[in-house]
């Protein structure tokens, strides 16, 4: 476990980012901190392991689709040929 002395404009979330660990893990790594966010130059963080981090987000990837991916619509799709226009009246684009 490594640490960090807060520097003028350090935040919680700056020091994880810049060590590459969740937010949540260096807050949990540090839960004497009465407030996150109120921390001071020349505190003293703990930064936990990256690995420890690494293994704790070793989440599975899966590819995210669209619920209704792959299914027909419902209804009826006219011919690209053919456009409804107001009224009901059907114009054909070929015969214009």
């Amino acid at each position: 476990m490594k640490i960090h002395v807060v520097q003028k404009g350090d935040t919680l979330w700056t020091i994880a980012k810049n060590y590459q660990v969740s937010f949540e893990e260096l807050k949990a790594a540090n839960a004497y901190l009465a407030d996150p966010d109120m921390i001071m130059p020349g505190m003293k963080i703990k930064i936990p392991d990256q690995k420890a981090a690494v293994k704790k987000m070793d989440v599975k990837k899966t590819e995210l689709m669209h619920p209704y991916a792959g299914q027909k619509p419902a209804y009826q799709t006219l011919p690209e040929e053919a456009h409804v226009m107001p009224y009901g009246r059907v114009y054909d684009a070929g015969s214009a």
